[in-house]
């Protein structure tokens, strides 16, 4: 299952829905939390919960953004989420695997035992416990992480350097969602790209996400999907030296020369996950 590109949408605008709908978003997120007003909250509930059982997204499966488990919102969120029959649900501020829990559980209640996917480092008190986040229940197969959250939250003046690379709590941070995503089996998704028009900056920040082992990005905007569809799926260059690679291990030796470069087993097993990428449906 892919999961490469996750677009938000603003719940309370038919005319933004409608042009998700045909985004090729692997993921398209109704977002009932910061994209909707709050006097429109209710109202967008209905928008919902009509997108959702009767409107085609095409082969992207419907999530929806709920509001946080610290707002009296949350509840009627999940419950509509689970009524009209979204494939999974997105928790902002999950600051905790009690918050998790609290969602997953009304979930199940609900008769709808979708996946959770926790945006777990949205401030500090989420970034100490993302380790018992990533994990707090089994609906979790997925981890987001949020820059600019955390930003408030650390008394940040910008996330980005004048290069427009994250400063470093932030590489730190995301550097930390991947690695106790990976820990506790589950993939990790990357904060979006905010700079709506810098389609070459995106591609670039796409393909250092891939490389480093995200499964995908959320995005903003319904341009982003292309380059976000595009980049996590490696390339030819990088298909054709992984059969290479796995083709060289045939034989049954332990270590080959590669064009000139040794590779063993952890070179071979990485190998083996991109093609896993280039077949993954």
């Amino acid at each position: 299952m892919r999961a490469r590109s996750w677009l938000y949408v603003p719940a309370h605008d038919p005319r933004k829905i409608a042009k998700a709908r045909g985004s090729d978003a692997d993921v398209v997120i109704l977002d009932l939390e910061d994209a909707t007003p709050r006097d429109r909250k209710k109202a967008a509930r209905e928008l919902v919960r009509d997108a959702l059982r009767g409107e085609d997204f095409g082969r992207s499966r419907r999530y929806v953004r709920v509001n946080a488990v610290d707002t009296p919102l949350w509840r009627d969120d999940v419950e509509t989420a689970a009524a009209a029959g979204a494939d999974g649900v997105v928790l902002p501020k999950a600051s905790s695997a009690a918050a998790v829990r609290t969602v997953a559980d009304a979930l199940r209640a609900a008769g709808a035992a979708i996946p959770v996917v926790p945006i777990a480092t949205e401030d500090v008190a989420g970034v100490f416990a993302l380790g018992e986040t990533v994990c707090a229940d089994e609906l979790v197969e997925t981890v987001m992480w949020g820059s600019e959250d955390l930003s408030a939250s650390l008394g940040a003046w910008r996330v980005r350097d004048e290069d427009g690379s994250f400063l470093e709590v932030f590489r730190h941070v995301r550097s930390q969602v991947l690695l106790e995503a990976a820990r506790h089996g589950r993939r990790a998704v990357d904060t979006p790209y905010l700079a709506i028009r810098d389609l070459d900056g995106l591609r670039r920040e796409a393909r250092r996400s891939a490389w480093q082992g995200f499964a995908g990005m959320q995005a903003i905007h319904p341009d982003h999907v292309a380059v976000l569809n595009e980049e996590f799926v490696p390339g030819d260059e990088e298909v054709r030296a992984a059969r290479e690679l796995v083709a060289a291990f045939e034989s049954g030796s332990a270590v080959v020369a590669i064009d000139g470069t040794m590779a063993d087993n952890p070179h071979l097993l990485r190998a083996r996950k991109v093609l896993a990428l280039v077949d993954d449906e």
